[in-house]
């Protein structure tokens, strides 16, 4: 999900709203206190600098075309699955609206929303002279109940003549290193320079995913992991190129890409995906990268051998969380839509159906939504199962004001008569955030994390 010349981010009632942001360097306008999670410094809203008034830049310019040290810290955490929001850092002179992207990162699922989290980035300055320009840190979460986060600092730029870009800095040798971040990524390369490394069970022990690879942005791989060994493989036949979009919501014709197409427009969007009824990996799939906009793209990935295919999805109006498959080319989604008024919710099981090939029209997938009950607390979607025996969908849903104790429900329902049954789960002793269906017995099973709240009680 990058866009344009971006560089990575290296990863070194109404519902309460609580994500922040902060910008650490060069240090935002006003206060900053990023020694505990929630920090008033770190909650700005309006565009484009939270708020805050301009500042005196400091009297050492920096140098334009030059490489320049960012860091954030998200203060808060507020991944939205399915529809995953996203951090940047741009820059504009003083007064103008106009701001150039200087990095980018897709936000990133954690267990607890109580979660602070630094991020870095090396960005080349524009070679300019200004004496006054604007470093904005924005975070758009695209949670419901919540708005974009918005952080400034004041700087000032001095060209420099006849220099050109400095080269991005070399990863270090791990006998030089002192970060821990930086072994880390030294571990992860191992791994992948180890993919086809695979036991004998390999053929009956694997899972599918998709594979970023943070040193070569522009391309997405489809991998099966080893359960084994635990090491990745491409998996035969699928490599997939991703772009940015040169169309904006053109899905008037069907796309299909093979392992020699060079290019295919959009992106795709994390954490949504199912096997279907014939086997193939399904998601949703964006026409435009950093775009707000839903993913009105439906993309199936063959795992026999055959092309990836994308067709396009006709009356979505909230972004989907989660996709059932239930029959061939049938899907149930569940959806959490805006309401009529302001911070206001609800939770929505809809269908997507396959229209095949007809005379005068390309194969698309409709949408329509089946059953709708009203939510603004329990809104952090966490998992859904469906139990094709009973037609039964259960949600796991978190309380979005309970980010240390981790309050969550389960919400059934019943895909033939409509009804919804809503339970609380006690999370005294255990916390979740999935769950898995036994078919046969319609038993739900999970695995904990563990706690993430204690009360410490003294007694005289």
């Amino acid at each position: 999900m990058e866009c344009r010349s971006v560089f990575l981010l290296l990863l070194i009632g109404v519902p309460q709203s609580w994500c922040h942001l902060c910008l650490i360097f060069p240090e935002q306008r006003g206060a900053m206190d990023i020694t505990r999670s929630g920090s008033s410094t770190c909650f700005r809203h309006g565009a484009p600098c939270g708020g805050q008034a301009p500042e005196t830049p400091g009297v050492t310019p920096y140098m334009g075309g030059q490489q320049m040290w960012i860091k954030i810290q998200q203060n808060y955490n507020h991944y939205e699955v399915g529809f995953p929001g996203y951090m940047d850092i741009a820059i504009a002179p003083l007064n103008s609206l106009d701001f150039q992207m200087l990095a980018f990162t897709p936000d990133y699922y954690v267990h607890a929303q109580d979660h602070q989290k630094n991020f870095t980035t090396i960005v080349v300055l524009p070679n300019i002279d200004c004496d006054h320009c604007v470093i904005r840190a924005r975070y758009n979460p695209h949670k419901p109940g919540e708005t974009i986060f918005y952080q400034c600092a004041d700087i000032k730029i001095k060209k420099s003549d006849g220099l050109t870009q400095t080269p991005p800095m070399s990863l270090p040798p791990l006998s030089q290193s002192l970060d821990p971040e930086y072994r880390t990524v030294r571990k992860k390369m191992d791994v992948l320079r180890h993919r086809n490394r695979f036991g004998p069970k390999m053929d009956k022990q694997y899972v599918f995913g998709l594979s970023y690879n943070p040193f070569d942005k522009a391309i997405v791989n489809f991998m099966n992991i080893s359960l084994t060994t635990g090491y990745p493989k491409y998996f035969d036949g699928v490599d997939l190129i991703i772009i940015e979009s040169k169309l904006k919501n053109d899905v008037t014709k069907r796309k299909s890409v093979t392992r020699e197409t060079e290019k295919i427009f959009g992106y795709i969007c994390a954490a949504i995906g199912a096997i279907n009824s014939r086997g193939n990996y399904v998601g949703l799939f964006h026409d435009e990268k950093l775009d707000d906009d839903l993913a009105f793209n439906f993309m199936e990935i063959s795992l026999h051998g055959g092309n990836t295919e994308f067709y396009p999805i006709k009356s979505l109006k909230a972004p989907i969380n989660a996709i059932l498959p239930y029959s061939n080319g049938s899907f149930y989604t569940f959806s959490i839509a805006e309401g009529s008024d302001a911070g206001d919710y609800a939770f929505e099981l809809g269908t997507l159906i396959f229209h095949p090939d007809h005379k005068d029209y390309d194969p698309w997938y409709q949408y329509t939504p089946i059953v709708k009950t009203q939510e603004n607390l329990y809104i952090n979607f966490q998992w859904a199962e469906y139990d094709p025996i009973r037609h039964l969908v259960y949600v796991l849903m978190g309380n979005e004001n309970s980010p240390d104790r981790l309050q969550a429900r389960l919400y059934t329902f019943s895909a033939f008569n409509t009804s919804i049954v809503i339970t609380n789960i006690d999370v005294d002793q255990f916390t979740f955030t999935s769950m898995h269906l036994d078919k046969r017995t319609g038993k739900l099973y999970a695995v904990s994390p563990g706690l993430f709240y204690s009360t410490n009680v003294s007694g005289i």
